[in-house]
């Protein structure tokens, strides 16, 4: 087989080159003849560093680069000779060229160990490790994860509220609510990098105070003058004036009264930005309230895994960029990492941080700087696939990082080659044409964020068949289910996902209505704890415990199997709360006198201050349970144990922390069914020969955004009453970038398909549907679609 002009370009490991890859085009093939080819012409595995956007990405570069490797040891029926003419390009081989290539499966094996297949975590640590001084942190540090450091953020939360002084208190009450600072507390660690990020810049919020007020434009506020102030005594008297002038939004309203006289337009404009003003001022000050909190919150939280000598995953990075700018030996550490590396091959680069980027241009500081570097660094990625916002990634990265790169190669006169891979080898034409009649032109310029990069029409590498895209209207999900079941019902061994934009109680549904018909599904590859019904019995039972009066409790409890061999059933739970003249509890005694006693044998040795003692005992009192349950329960058990050794044995302090926090466990139960439910963003790097594309709005929940973060600033966004202009582009910014990445999503999602797409549209809102954009594609349907967001934009 020969391949494309395109792809001996992009292995040329003599020269730099980024590839800019369109879904199904083959760049992680690519990358891994490229990493092959290095090693063929001499470079030793381990001065290679091939970043990765995550662990599962390492283990499959490995693992596909050892197989090609085995194959060319193995040398079958001459695959080593046509791998080096077909895939290397290598025009003359000699018999010294088969052995050289046969010889690199070992060169690898015996490099495992020192291989720096890594993602950008990965390499950090072990530079961190290799200079822990240098870095001024302690050696033998221990890196923790997500729920530890949740568990411990909490710790710094506590410590914080319980040292609070009485003034700061009044202060944040008289400024946010109880409910909502709670709430918003609970926020920290989901936006802990960027508060890291904000307090790095903003050390002082006095300053930070002044800042916003000029930002805001404060203006003094407005005296009425004394005519003014005669008139509203004349026509007002008591009135609330911005009753009289503004609406409920806190608008000028239109009619305003006695407007043909201009001193009441006069009094409706100081009303109204008096009321501006106002809001601006309490924007300020609950925003400045709200970040000293947060400030102590963190500083505390960076001073326990000081003590405990810890980092989170975001220290592991900034402590590296502190290492490689800040440190003392910078210049030394610098020189050693580029001394190492002969080659940088980046993965994934859409999907990158602004400071996973400022590490690898450190890493590649040399290629920059000089040059008359050997060093190469190639790049691969595609802007339309940036789906990671919410951990950092911004797509525009990418497309600045290539055009500073061919600058400094064009100053310095070296070649930087640019690649656009636009065959796809995964999609049937139908499929693809689809794409591109949405996502070329005008949606594409606001989508992809980038002028530099040109969207690029997918070109099928399969043309064979037409394959299908296809709109079902449906009204629930039992009439998803049933659209599904008959489509699959003649392929049965055909793999097919379906695709959810988030889990939903309509997923959900949807997965028990197909289960329901006797249709085997997979169940999800990740799962919540806390939707585990195993572990909702089991805290059921806690909080009965704790609440005899619980009726919801005790309902969960009577009804488990894990814990009764025989369960209330529905007509016995109407038997027991029909005409009741005492408590629940109180009546089963009364009416279920066995299933009393079972209940008082599991309950008599309640101590609501030993944890550890009363959940091992529910543990195992448990039947019925399934191999993926008790996987489940072991999960649960484990975090019954961390949170007794890390916090304390108190049941009701327990059941707060397990119940507001969302821990996924990966789930065993998977099986290789040839249907599943995943979301988009579980199914990035899949494929399959059907996708099933629930439809969904491509419009960000306006009410869902409450922290704003903006060009190295922060603010808590007011109710729209309280809204202003100037905190009002800065939310519409956020908006916009919001709806981008959904554009990106539908990308994602539809690029998915082998063969065919169905786009099950369930929803009555006919504006801003995936199916009306596929729709307006369709000449039977010939659609206009209107985005209140994108200004008269139309799929053609």
């Amino acid at each position: 087989m020969k391949y494309s002009k395109e792809f001996y370009e992009a292995t040329d490991v003599r020269r730099s080159c980024f590839v800019f890859a369109s879904a199904g085009s083959g760049k992680t093939k690519i990358l891994v003849d490229r990493y092959i080819k290095s090693l063929f012409l001499g470079i030793n595995p381990k001065d290679i560093l091939c970043i990765t956007y995550t662990n599962a990405a390492v283990f499959e570069m490995e693992s596909r680069i050892s197989d090609i490797l085995e194959k060319l040891y193995l040398n079958e029926n001459g695959f080593t000779e046509r791998y080096l003419k077909e895939t290397l390009n290598l025009s003359k081989i000699s018999r010294a060229d088969i052995e050289k290539a046969e010889s690199l499966f070992f060169d690898f094996q015996n490099s495992l160990s020192q291989l720096k297949i890594m993602t950008t975590h990965s390499f950090c640590q072990m530079l961190l490790q290799q200079f822990p001084l240098e870095s001024e942190i302690f050696p033998n540090f221990r890196i923790i994860n997500d729920i530890e450091a949740l568990s411990l953020l909490k710790e710094a939360k506590d410590t914080v509220l319980a040292k609070l002084p009485e003034e700061i208190i009044k202060k944040l009450a008289g400024t946010i609510s109880i409910k909502t600072l709670e709430d918003f507390i609970d926020q920290i660690y989901q936006f802990l990098p960027k508060f890291v990020d904000f307090f790095n810049v903003h050390n002082s919020m006095d300053e930070y105070e002044l800042e916003i007020s000029k930002l805001f434009n404060l203006d003094s506020f407005q005296e009425f003058s004394k005519e003014q102030e005669n008139f509203i005594n004349e026509f007002f008297k008591n009135d609330d004036l911005e009753e009289i002038y503004l609406t409920t939004t806190g608008s000028l309203r239109k009619k305003i009264p006695y407007s043909d006289n201009p001193i009441s337009l006069q009094i409706a404009k100081i009303v109204s930005e008096n009321v501006i003003r106002r809001n601006k001022l309490k924007t300020i000050d609950k925003t400045c309230s709200f970040l000293r909190l947060v400030k102590e919150i963190v500083e505390e939280y960076q001073n326990l895994k000081k003590f405990n000598n810890e980092l989170d995953f975001s220290d592991v990075l900034y402590q590296t960029k502190f290492l490689l700018t800040k440190s003392y030996a910078k210049d030394f550490v610098i020189s050693t990492i580029c001394s190492q590396i002969k080659a940088i091959m980046i993965d994934e680069a859409q999907d990158l941080s602004l400071i996973q980027w400022d590490l690898i241009y450190l890493f590649a500081e040399d290629i920059f700087s000089d040059p008359s570097s050997q060093k190469t660094i190639f790049v691969v990625g595609d802007i339309k696939q940036s789906i990671y916002r919410f951990q950092g990634a911004d797509c525009k990265l990418f497309a600045e990082c290539y055009q500073k790169t061919s600058e400094i190669f064009k100053a310095s006169g070296r070649e930087l080659k640019t690649v656009f891979l636009s065959v796809n080898y995964r999609s049937l034409p139908e499929i693809l044409k689809n794409v591109d009649r949405i996502f070329e032109g005008e949606i594409a310029k606001f989508a992809f964020e980038s002028d530099i990069i040109q969207y690029q029409k997918h070109l099928p590498f399969r043309s064979s068949d037409i394959g299908k895209v296809e709109i079902i209207k449906c009204e629930d999900a039992e009439n998803i289910a049933l659209e599904i079941a008959k489509l699959i019902s003649a392929k049965t061994t055909e793999n097919s996902i379906i695709l959810a934009r988030e889990r939903t109680d309509l997923s959900r549904n949807i997965m028990k209505e197909i289960s329901n018909l006797g249709l085997k599904i997979a169940p999800p590859d990740r799962i919540s704890l806390n939707e585990s019904v195993l572990v909702m019995d089991l805290l059921a039972v806690a909080d009965f415990c704790v609440d005899h009066n619980n009726d919801y409790a005790f309902c969960c409890v009577m009804k488990s199997p894990y814990i009764f061999e025989n369960p209330l059933t529905n007509d016995e739970f109407f038997d027991l709360l029909y005409n009741k003249t005492s408590s629940t509890y109180e009546n089963l005694k009364l009416k279920f006198p066995l299933q009393y006693s079972n209940l008082q044998e599991l309950i008599s040795d309640f101590d609501e201050n030993n944890l550890l003692k009363f959940f091992y005992y529910l543990a195992n009192r448990l039947i019925n349970l399934t191999q993926n349950e008790s996987h489940i329960l072991s999960a649960f058990l484990d975090e019954v144990k961390n949170f007794a050794k890390n916090n304390s044995e108190s049941i009701p302090e327990f059941l707060d922390y397990i119940k507001s926090r969302e821990i996924k466990i990966a789930n065993q139960g998977i099986t290789k069914s040839g249907l599943r439910l995943s979301t988009i963003h579980g199914a990035k790097g899949l494929e399959a020969q059907t996708i099933f594309l629930l439809d969904f709005d491509i419009k960000v929940a306006k009410s869902k955004v409450r922290f704003l973060f903006s060009d190295g600033l922060f603010f808590i966004k007011p109710s729209q009453k309280e809204s202003f202009f100037e905190i009002n582009q800065i939310s519409n910014d956020e908006y916009n970038h919001e709806e981008r990445e959904l554009f990106r999503l539908l990308y994602v999602a539809m690029t998915r398909a082998k063969d065919n797409l169905y786009v099950l549209s369930y929803s009555q809102n006919c504006n801003n549907m995936v199916s009306n954009l596929i729709g307006a594609n369709n000449s039977s349907l010939n659609l206009k679609i209107k985005f209140t967001s994108l200004e008269d934009i139309m799929v053609q």
